[in-house]
């Protein structure tokens, strides 16, 4: 719903200037008012997305009415009414309506202690002027951001990287670690590391203690030990009731709320749930989707039936490669590091489009895929869970169902489930990339897995929502809708929904080859039955092979151009890129050294 910021120094006396600038930049976060507080060696900046209790009582930084302490928020407290009674029981007096103060009031009362019973999204900076300590603390799944920097004695926060770089403290450098993940394995927002040096991203789930210019980082959230149920039946019934809690608390604002509607089972719950919600769509809420006139881009027919079924106010958009050559730069800028296709530009004209409509808040289905075990790369992993527990004629027919639907040999699978559990030695592939690889004095270590899970099911899943998959999902959604003053909202990442899955029972993700069976028999009724049984998987997808052969390709040109340019970059393999490109052929590497060399060139990054 905002941007926040703050700096810390205890001898700089320009810290109102250079906060100042930084949050200049984060006016798109926050475009309906702003507010500043300095407090002692601290400086703390606000900028407001108003979106429950709209009065300027509400706006932040926010104090107690001692002035000991100090909030400074970014996202919403979904359970904050029953939160906001818990704590006028023990003597809290509220002088609004907002999330912000019921947050405010729980740390000042409870502490960090307060921090777990928050069901929602959140970044947020509390000061405790007493012992002139500030704690940072970002949500369970890292939905909202928070970045800092730190050098001797001064930190610098804030939402968005941008910010941090128009403070002055700091030149934007290349991150060695960061830009090899991408270039070479396609991976982002997968360590605290950015693309930026020194500058770190908070860990979701976790909190920071900054006193005295020192910091300190622990976790406040552990992820769920699977403890699964018995009865596959009252698990998805059960999921069922959590989903409908769960839209039902991201719908609560004082402004409109609509929904991306890609088509697929994801947000066609979402979109279903919240016509229940208004009462079988009395209230027509917009939908927004996106569709090309190519082959696989587009869900139309889905989108319609869905549409139709929650009685929503469809929005069908499309734009052209012209269209997406104007839009890059500015979606590089706006998500201040590096990404990986051009479906961003689809979900950018999503957001585009809510906002004129007057559309404040989007619901969204992120999330469900990476929860759900909704990637082809869950088939390998439940076969191999399987496996594990020596369910041999289990495994043989759940691979034979899966190459039936999906057309993998059945041995080819198992084996692959094989090497899951017993991984071989690989002789060491040549690295294909056109990175230079000598450029980096020293290998990036492989990642290691945020929690332990013995069942490979689990470990994928954890893997998707911790490393691979979500973070950056996450991050493009945050960019993307706040660039344009949208707030997204994801019911699927409610921490109630992901601990119920990891209590659910052997074979509710992937069963007969279909892929997140146990959502779609929660979803059962909710949805229209051709959505629901849908067994392909698109998204907000955008013709990335068309456009870059086509309307984009003098864009690719040039930016390979400026590649060459680049030391890190091999030049022979950005000329051979290029020279299949001007012959219609696509590297696999070719997006991803276009968008760095566009993100170097717009934030003037020194490698």
């Amino acid at each position: 719903m905002c941007g926040i910021a703050g700096l810390y120094s205890d001898t700089r006396t320009d810290l109102e200037i250079r906060g100042g600038k930084m949050l200049s930049v984060l006016t798109h976060r926050g475009p309906d008012s702003g507010g500043t507080a300095r407090k002692k060696s601290w400086w703390f900046g606000h900028r407001r997305l108003s979106i429950i209790d709209l009065s300027d009582e509400a706006g932040q930084p926010m104090q107690t009415a001692d002035g000991r302490f100090l909030l400074v928020y970014n996202g919403e407290i979904y359970n904050f009414m029953e939160l906001r009674a818990e704590l006028e029981k023990r003597g809290a007096f509220f002088r609004t309506r907002s999330d912000t103060e019921v947050l405010l009031t729980g740390l000042a009362m409870d502490g960090t202690a307060f921090i777990p019973k928050l069901c929602g999204m959140f970044a947020f900076a509390f000061f405790d002027s007493a012992a002139e300590r500030v704690i940072l603390a970002r949500d369970r799944f890292g939905i909202k951001p928070l970045y800092y920097w730190q050098e001797a004695r001064e930190i610098a926060f804030a939402s968005e990287i941008k910010a941090l770089l128009a403070s002055g403290l700091l030149q934007p450098t290349a991150e060695p670690s960061a830009v090899k993940d991408y270039l070479v394995r396609g991976l982002t927002d997968a360590r605290e590391e950015t693309f930026f040096r020194r500058v770190k991203q908070l860990p979701p789930g976790s909190l920071a203690r900054i006193e005295h210019g020192r910091l300190s980082l622990r976790h406040w959230y552990d992820w769920p030990v699977p403890d699964p149920e018995e009865d596959a039946a009252e698990w998805c019934l059960k999921l069922r009731d959590l989903l409908r809690s769960s839209v039902a608390g991201h719908m609560v604002a004082d402004v409109d709320v609509g929904s991306c509607l890609s088509g697929g089972i994801d947000s066609s719950g979402i979109v279903c749930l919240m016509a229940g919600i208004d009462g079988s769509g009395h209230r027509r809420r917009h939908s927004f989707s996106v569709n090309f006139d190519f082959p696989g881009c587009s869900e139309r027919k889905f989108q319609e039936t869905v549409a139709d079924r929650a009685m929503t106010d469809p929005h069908y958009l499309t734009f052209d490669s012209s269209e997406a050559c104007d839009m890059l730069p500015r979606v590089v800028f706006h998500q201040d590091e590096p990404f990986h296709s051009l479906s961003m530009l689809a979900q950018w004209k999503v957001m585009e489009a809510a906002r004129k409509q007057r559309v404040v808040v989007l619901l969204d289905g992120q999330g469900a895929d990476e929860l759900f075990a909704g990637y082809p790369s869950f088939y390998v992993d439940t076969l191999a869970s399987e496996l594990r527990r020596f369910r041999w004629l289990r495994a043989l027919i759940e691979a034979h169902s899966i190459s039936s639907l999906h057309g993998e040999r059945t041995l080819t699978l198992l084996r692959r489930a094989l090497r899951k559990l017993f991984p071989l030695k690989r002789k060491k592939i040549r690295n294909r990339s056109p990175l230079n690889e000598g450029y980096f004095s020293k290998a990036v270590s492989e990642l290691p897995p945020p929690v332990y899970y013995s069942d490979p099911l689990f470990a994928g899943v954890s893997q998707a929502m911790c490393r691979t998959s979500l973070p950056c999902l996450l991050r493009y959604e945050d960019r993307n809708s706040m660039a344009h003053s949208i707030e997204a909202r994801v019911p699927y990442l409610d921490h109630r929904v992901v601990e119920h899955v990891f209590r659910a029972p052997a074979g509710v993700f992937v069963k007969g080859g279909v892929t997140k069976w146990g959502l779609r028999e929660a979803l059962k009724g909710e949805i229209p039955e051709p959505v629901r049984r849908r067994n392909d998987k698109m998204g907000f997808v955008a013709p990335d092979a068309h456009w870059l052969t086509g309307g984009l390709k003098d864009l690719m040109l040039s930016l390979l151009d400026e590649a060459l340019k680049i030391d890190i970059f091999e030049q022979e393999k950005i000329n051979l890129m290029a020279a299949e490109l001007r012959q219609g052929q696509i590297s696999p590497f070719l997006f991803r050294t276009c968008c760095f060399a566009l993100w170097k060139r717009i934030f003037k990054v020194s490698m």
